[in-house]
């Protein structure tokens, strides 16, 4: 073999090695992108769900759920209250009717004696 075929070889050797590292980083490549999409499918569907979490049907849903788990609490809750206040409402009542009583009682009596006072002293 003369040195032109030895270059001739080695060229050509060369030539085959860088295209096979060039074949193997291709093909890393190709996996990286392939991963990549399989994350971008995994990611869209993941999306598609978080959406449909958050749907308008799905909100009102569950507020709905939630209001009429917490409405009988908050009905038992409101009567009591209610009661409470018709219970006080009434004692303000009597007692207020009991002031005017009182203050009506205090008034006689005071006029009655005036009057009373009057009479014993004027004779009549």
């Amino acid at each position: 073999m003369n040195k032109l075929e030895k270059l001739v070889k080695t060229s050509v050797q060369a030539y085959n090695e860088q295209i096979q590292t060039n074949v193997e980083g291709d093909q890393k490549r190709a996996r990286i992108l392939q991963n990549l999409l399989k994350k971008n499918e995994a990611w869209k569907k993941q999306t598609v769900v978080d959406l449909i979490e958050y749907s308008p049907e799905k909100i009102e849903k569950t507020l709905q759920t939630a209001v009429n788990k917490q409405l009988p609490n908050y009905k038992k809750a409101l009567n009591d209250v209610l009661n409470s206040a018709e219970q006080t409402a009434d004692r303000e009542k009597n007692k207020l009717l009991f002031n005017y009583l009182a203050t009506f009682g205090i008034f006689a009596v005071t006029i009655g004696l005036i009057v009373g006072s009057i009479k014993f002293f004027m004779g009549f």
